[in-house]
Formats: structure tokens, sequence, C-alpha cells
């Protein structure tokens, strides 16, 4: 019987009123002209997504760095277990720095903020010129995946040229 207690020929339905964050259990069960199958076993559906969108990033000047941070998104109901901070190279690219921005690691998730050096910006392969603005921009993942990209920053953070 479908949902309103009618029969069905449906393969799939659409479930109204799920909220997220809860369990949901299924079973299907088949009718011929012999009669009623046996139901299948029960599935157990968590309603869950991937992370929203993060907030903004904002980039600023600490010294030699550039520090990069961000807000956490909607975690969907699944504990967010990495992030992926992505900086735009003179080539529109955009360049994770995992040497200095592994936003996986936990004090980089715990305090949603990370530096890269000016001298590392401004090598291969980000090759930013002296006076670029530093435009980032953040994903989350969860046990659902990759949530979008924030939208990336259009002020922030411009690159120095570092006295020797």
């Amino acid at each position: 019987m479908g949902l309103d207690g009618a029969y069905s020929l449906a393969t799939s339905i659409v479930v109204p009123g799920v909220t997220g964050g809860n369990d949901y259990r299924f079973r299907v069960t088949a009718r011929n002209i012999h009669g009623w199958g046996v139901p299948s076993d029960e599935a157990v559906i968590y309603a869950t997504s991937a992370p929203a969108q993060p907030g903004p990033v904002t980039t600023l000047q600490v010294n030699e760095n550039i520090e990069i941070r961000w807000t956490a998104p909607f975690n969907n109901y699944e504990s967010l277990d990495a992030y992926r901070v992505a900086v735009k190279g003179s080539s529109g690219a955009f360049i994770e720095d995992l040497s200095n921005c592994d936003a996986s690691k936990p004090e980089i998730m715990v305090e949603l903020r990370c530096r890269i050096p000016v001298s590392a910006l401004v090598a291969a392969p980000y090759s930013l010129p002296p006076g670029a603005v530093v435009v980032a921009k953040v994903q989350a993942r969860n046990a659902r995946g990759w949530g979008p990209f924030s939208e990336e920053n259009s002020s922030g953070a411009v690159v120095i040229t570092v006295p020797l």
C-alpha cells in the first residue's frame, strides 16, 4: 500500500514532510494474481545531505602570511570531516596548498582559518603579482560528500613584496 493506504504500481515514491536528521524506514511488498509476496528487508534512510555552502571567505595580511578565514556551513545533520581551501592563481585556476593550508587537519577545522606565506603565493603555481587581491574559496565535506564552494572573496588582503 502507498503512504495514503492505497495500492500503487509505482517503483518509486516521494515522501512529503521529511525532517532532516531523522531515520525513515521502508519496506516493499509486491502482489500478483497469486497474492502478496514476502516483504523486503527494511531499508533505513537517514535524512541527510552534503553540507551547505560555507559563508563568505575573508583574507587578511598577518606578518608575511595571508590568513584565509571562513564560517562553517550548516552540516545537514552529518559531522563535518574536512574543508578544502583553494586560492586563485594568476592563470585564474583555483589551487590548493596542502603543505600550508590542509583544511582537513583538526586544528584548521576548529579554527576555521589557515595561513599561506606570501612567498608561496608569488611563486609557482600561484604566481600572483604584487598588488593582486588574494582570492579564495572554501568547501566543506561530511559523510554525504562535498558541498558547494563558498563564494570567492572580491576584496581583502593583497600580495605585498616581502623585503629580503
